[in-house]
């Protein structure tokens, strides 16, 4: 009834329709669960098909859990916020409107676990500190430029992931190609990025591989302010060919690796680049200190380009 209220440290429903005219409030030490009652019900948030459930009348647990891998489809049909952890489970996931864990410094996690598919629509957007995608082998499309997440990890099928103002990956395996953007801030592989196919990453600020860490995929594409890696990481395109643009580099020896073909140039069309030179990055001069940062193995190595280079100048450089 309209006014009515649940005061409870776990709760657990089971239906294939509900109506939440009063509120259910926990713990944080709590869990929330709802599934379905008839297998393959369709279940929303903040919509108006199949199951539906208001999550303004979800209050305080610490975890919330939607649907099951017999759910075949939940939608995240309008804005959608609780206070802590959340997983959804569902053979496919759309998120059609904001979901969003905690918020500010109070950030929680998102777990989505599909069996056969992640999407997003033009409102989507996910709002976490750890985002967790749980669908190997599946495809998961989350390119809305509202997503806001501090860390990427899980695993999938072909991956497209867009985000407002930088983020890490953690452990992170695709089977199929990568696409990783930032419309602001920098993209850091914190841990092991294992790509299936090519991966292609477009960083607003810098593209950053973590110490003693490894990005591997069949090729690669990187644009980036600055592209750095650091001792004991790597780059492994393995036999795919390998292009990367940035106005600075911080490359350590042997830490861009692979047997296709490198190709290094600016970002920014038209700057000067100066390859083995003692000469100080400026605002329209991209510096490379050398070549020694690919191992030896590439088919070929392919400095600068007719199209984005302005002014070349190489000076001495030892190849591996």
């Amino acid at each position: 009834d309209t006014g009515s209220a649940i005061t409870t440290k776990a709760a657990a429903v089971t239906a294939d329709r509900m109506v939440l005219n009063g509120t259910i409030t926990g713990q944080t030490a709590g869990t929330f669960t709802l599934g379905a009652l008839t297998s393959g019900t369709a279940i929303s948030l903040n919509g108006s098909s199949g199951l539906n459930l208001d999550t303004t009348k979800v209050i305080g647990f610490g975890t919330d859990v939607i649907g099951d891998l017999n759910t075949a489809t939940l939608t995240v049909a309008g804005a959608s916020a609780m206070a802590g952890d959340i997983t959804l489970n569902a053979q496919t996931i759309a998120v059609n409107a904001a979901l969003t864990a905690g918020s500010g410094t109070s950030a929680k996690n998102i777990t989505l676990n599909a069996g056969a598919a992640i999407t997003e629509g033009t409102s989507g957007a996910v709002k976490a500190d750890v985002l967790d995608v749980e669908a190997s082998g599946k495809p998961v499309t989350l390119d809305n430029a509202n997503n806001a997440v501090t860390t990427l990890q899980g695993k999938s099928g072909a991956l497209t992931f867009k985000e407002t103002d930088g983020f890490s990956t953690g452990a992170l395996t695709t089977t199929g190609a990568a696409s990783l953007t930032t419309i602001s801030g920098g993209i850091t592989a914190a841990d092991a990025l294992s790509v299936g196919g090519k991966l292609t990453a477009d960083a607003a600020g810098a593209f950053t591989i973590a110490a003693d860490k490894t990005v591997s995929s069949t090729g690669a594409a990187i644009t980036a302010g600055s592209l750095v890696t650091n001792t004991g990481s790597a780059l492994n395109g393995k036999t795919g060919d390998i292009t990367l643009q940035a106005d600075s580099f911080t490359l350590p020896d042997n830490t861009v690796q692979g047997t296709g073909i490198l190709t290094v140039d600016t970002k920014s069309k038209g700057n000067s680049f100066e390859i083995g030179t003692t000469a100080t990055p400026a605002s329209g001069k991209t510096v490379l200190s050398g070549t020694a940062f690919a191992k030896d193995g590439f088919k070929q190595v392919v400095l600068g380009s007719t199209e984005d280079t302005g002014a070349l100048t190489v000076g001495t450089v030892t190849a591996n």
